[in-house]
């Protein structure tokens, strides 16, 4: 997975397998829980930051 990739995913639901591909990449510095979502309710919001400094919302 690219740093291209990643920043693809900002703003998007993902799957608990797409989450741990995002874990495990080398761009993905750190991963906080930020808890339910207020856009999507039923998921749980993570914020990703990249080695480059940006950060990504994704929901699982």
């Amino acid at each position: 997975m690219t740093l291209e990739d990643l920043k693809e995913f900002n703003g998007q639901p993902v799957s608990e397998e797409q989450l741990e591909e995002i874990k495990e990449c080398e761009f993905s510095d750190d991963i906080e829980d930020m808890g339910r979502s207020p856009m999507y309710p039923e998921l749980t919001w993570y914020i990703v930051t990249l080695t480059n400094g940006q950060e990504i919302n994704i929901f699982v």
